[in-house]
């Protein structure tokens, strides 16, 4: 296996200076959230390498001179709420108070498989037939009105809410979504709802709750 570190730091587009000392600690999975399949099996790491490009950049020594360097960074939280089974409806109030967000992206799943487990992938993102979907921000939706879909395989109805996910997905994000696709079968694949705040809204403190 290879790929990069989705962390906070590796996310920035500017360089880590010489002799600066990082330190990363990867904490591992429990075998049933990262394996699917039989019971019983686990993850061996038997060599761990970690791939560092080096460059040379020497104007960076010479602004050093005069100023300190300077990494800034988007802060990335995750949040988790579970929803009773049976409920039609689901509000939460206040997920976030301060500075506004630049991008929430909402996925759902199934308890189990977010706790771990054998039969299930952690990232099965569903539906389960959501026809509505709403961020306010002091009142006021953000940063579009609140999104409607119908799921009904007879009468689908979710074509003109997919704009929103291609013009506002994560720049790590570099492929197009196996899930946008024109036809329903949309409906059995796997959505995740990005909703990302516009250029023109300031950075304020704020309250923001969204809607289900």
């Amino acid at each position: 296996m290879i790929g990069g570190l989705h962390g906070d730091l590796f996310h920035q587009e500017r360089l880590l200076l010489n002799l600066v000392d990082v330190k990363i600690k990867l904490i591992r999975s429990k075998p049933k959230f990262c394996l699917q399949g039989d019971a019983g099996y686990k993850v061996v790491l038997e060599k761990i390498n970690l791939l560092v490009r080096k460059v040379c950049v020497s104007p960076h020594a010479k602004a050093l001179k005069n100023d300190t360097a300077k990494y800034p960074l988007n802060r990335v939280l995750c949040k988790v709420y579970s929803v009773p089974q049976g409920s039609m409806s689901f509000v939460q109030d206040n997920i976030f108070v301060g500075q506004m967000l630049k991008r929430i992206i909402i996925g759902c799943v199934d308890n189990d498989a977010f706790h771990g487990t054998f039969e299930k992938p952690p990232f099965d993102f569903k539906h389960y037939h959501m026809n509505f979907i709403g961020i306010y921000v002091d009142g006021q939706p953000k940063p579009h009105a609140p999104l409607e879909f119908n799921f009904d395989k007879e009468k689908p109805s979710f074509i003109k809410e997919k704009p929103s996910f291609i013009k506002e997905k994560p720049s790590f994000i570099k492929e197009k979504p196996s899930f946008i696709k024109e036809k329903p079968s949309f409906i059995k694949e796997k959505p995740a709802f990005i909703k990302e705040k516009p250029s023109f809204i300031k950075e304020k403190p704020s309250v923001l709750s969204w809607t289900l």
